[in-house]
């Protein structure tokens, strides 16, 4: 089984366990990295934050920590669609059309998007979970850098330009996740 990094949308931040009212919905799953459009769809003000997987440690003494990535919603989708505009290469705009049609669904749309990277960090021998988390919620204040090669080496065309595009994390929108988190969605119930 490869090692994933889950995103998904919900209407509260994390807290690590069930929260009346809460609705969480799975937006896509990526095996082995964390792609630079979860990235930036967890960018809007982020914070390090509770997991919706790694549960609550059984002993009660335990202070849980922080293994996820939460950001306000609009904000991410907003900075997302301005990296879009930038993009030329006409082989990606179908999949840029599709990737838009599928976060601009109301369902969606949600408050904020939270990105759960411990599967992924877990491989990690050299620096526990909680740390590794909290560098990659400092480093997501500064994606300009990694924005604009990408943009540039997708716009370019060529072969590398494509693995980059797809590398970029579309393609994989999915609200079946290989992790359920089992909270009411809009259309299941409550």
């Amino acid at each position: 089984m490869a090692n994933r990094t889950y995103l998904f949308a919900c209407n509260q931040k994390p807290t690590g366990k069930p929260s009346p009212g809460r609705t969480i919905v799975g937006l896509s799953e990526w095996n082995y990295d964390i792609p630079l459009a979860y990235r930036i769809l967890v960018s809007g003000n982020p914070e390090a934050c509770f997991s919706s997987i790694w549960t609550e440690p059984a002993d009660p003494s335990v202070v849980p920590q922080h293994m996820a990535v939460v950001g306000e919603s609009e904000a991410g989708l907003e900075r997302l669609k301005g990296v879009f505009k930038r993009i030329t290469l006409p082989q990606a705009q179908r999949v840029i059309n599709e990737s838009l049609a599928f976060l601009d669904r109301t369902d969606r749309k949600l408050g904020f998007y939270f990105l759960e990277p411990a599967e992924l960090f877990a491989m990690d021998d050299d620096e526990e979970i909680p740390e590794l988390n909290r560098k990659l919620c400092a480093s997501l204040a500064s994606l300009d850098r990694e924005i604009d090669h990408v943009v540039a080496a997708i716009n370019a065309g060529s072969e590398e330009g494509l693995k980059v595009f797809r590398d970029f994390g579309f393609g994989n929108w999915s609200t079946v996740l290989y992790y359920d988190i089992d909270e009411p969605r809009p259309g299941k119930g409550a």
